[in-house]
């Protein structure tokens, strides 16, 4: 989802926990980021699993930075699981297409890092699809459990 908030335009990946309130007929997501050095978007500062990114921003620097948003009811997912529904597809029918598609916990979220960035320009994904997919691989990873 992508939504711009004072001056700054960002994109919350699927999957990311946010706040949602409802007002009148609106609703509105809020949510404290950490931003770091690379423009993305965490949920703290120790976390290695990025929630979404900046994309245009005027003034901003590395630390923790709240967003709100409108949006429509059809935008958020029921669930957890349903919110990255998509995001699993499109990982398995892509890269399961010239080779096996591993299951995201057998790999650490480094390990799916370098492969991710390795695969980059053979797969034929857009910049923001490989990033959806790599946030999804590093979600459901073999140290996932541990963060």
């Amino acid at each position: 989802m992508e939504k711009s908030n004072g001056g700054v335009k960002a994109i919350v990946y699927s999957g990311a926990e946010v706040t949602v309130k409802e007002k009148k007929s609106k609703l509105i997501i809020n949510k404290k980021f950490y931003l770091k050095k690379d423009s993305k978007l965490y949920s703290s500062k120790n976390s290695k699993i990025f929630d979404g990114e900046i994309l245009k921003a005027e003034n901003t620097k590395q630390g923790y930075l709240e967003l709100s948003a409108d949006i429509n009811k059809q935008s958020l997912a029921k669930n957890f699981k349903e919110s990255v529904r998509q995001v699993e597809n499109l990982y398995y029918e892509n890269c399961g297409t010239c080779h096996t598609a591993y299951e995201p916990l057998k790999y650490s979220s480094e390990e799916w890092k370098v492969m991710m960035q390795s695969m980059k320009f053979q797969s034929g994904l857009t910049d923001f699809e490989n990033k959806q997919i790599s946030r999804y691989v590093s979600l459901f990873s073999l140290d996932s459990r541990n963060k």
